[in-house]
């Protein structure tokens, strides 16, 4: 055998031995998640070409008149943007109504009047962060998976991820969520992921770890960089940008498994409220968080 012949084969195969793992992959999508329509005509924002966003949507939205039309006007917003939109199924906030769970005939309803009123959206989580205290799936995740089952059935030709998984530390999480895959027959293959403390903390242990228990894709569906959170996180512009721009190396590094990340929070909060992950100031003037979300996006 002519030695050209051996040497070609051996020459390609280390050629691809050397190529980074995510090199093949897609750049991941950046979207952003408010609450709030007035984001969408922000020439902050729409300078950013961001055409991805995300809302959290209560369960019991329907029975107020006020809900409705809120999210009617953020919907109606998002689609003269041209931002698809990503929405995820919440506890109520109405006082006396946070921890009630809505029966599946509920539950189909909500989703079939979500689809309905709003055709144009495609993509749905069917609950939020649902391995936390604050939901009422917190200690059912059997209910998290009838939920998942439930927006599969009502939504055909939706892409649908898992309940949002809360990334905590802990034995209560890795328990909730073991469960909850068995009640699906571990069949989800793309999961929806919130993990604040490993972002700004700027390490990815948590995170790698996790990913290691989620077969298929991922969506990280909010980062966000803390200006201020709890009486742990003081008040610190410069931190919450730093966080930023690391969350957008981890957008790199893990191409191949998360396919989109959706930062949270556009414009910040008064002093003195617990949380405020805003890249803008309340008065709507930049904040270092702003910069690095733009080299971020330019980077990628």
């Amino acid at each position: 055998m002519p030695l050209r012949s051996i040497l070609l084969p051996l020459a390609c195969l280390l050629a691809l031995a050397l190529v980074p793992a995510s090199a093949g992959a897609a750049t991941p999508v950046i979207g952003y998640g408010d609450q709030h329509a007035e984001m969408f005509s922000d020439p902050l924002f729409t300078g950013l070409h961001i055409r991805d966003s995300r809302i959290v949507v209560e369960w019991d939205t329907f029975r107020s008149p006020a809900k409705t039309a809120q999210l009617d006007t953020w919907m109606a917003a998002a689609k003269a943007a041209g931002v698809r939109p990503l929405v995820a199924i919440e506890h109520s906030w109405t006082p006396g109504r946070e921890r009630l769970a809505p029966t599946p005939a509920q539950y189909t309803a909500l989703v079939k009047n979500l689809r309905a009123r709003y055709p144009f959206v495609r993509n749905y989580s069917p609950w939020n962060e649902a391995n936390h205290s604050s939901q009422p799936t917190y200690r059912k995740p059997k209910l998290a998976a009838t939920y998942w089952k439930l927006m599969r059935a009502a939504c055909a030709g939706c892409t649908v991820t898992s309940p949002v998984y809360l990334d905590l530390k802990g034995a209560t999480s890795r328990r909730w969520l073991a469960d909850f895959k068995r009640a699906t027959g571990n069949r989800v293959r793309l999961w929806a992921l919130h993990g604040y403390g490993d972002l700004n903390r700027r390490t990815d242990r948590q995170l790698a770890s996790t990913l290691k228990l989620l077969p298929g894709r991922v969506w990280v569906t909010e980062a966000a960089g803390w200006v201020a959170f709890g009486g742990a996180w003081g008040y610190d512009e410069a931190r919450a940008a730093r966080a930023i721009s690391y969350t957008f190396s981890l957008a790199r590094k893990y191409r191949a498994k998360i396919a989109r990340w959706y930062f949270y929070q556009w414009r910040g909060a008064p002093t003195g409220t617990r949380w405020d992950s805003g890249v803008l100031g309340v008065d709507g003037t930049p904040r270092p968080g702003y910069r690095a979300l733009e080299r971020g996006l330019a980077a990628l």
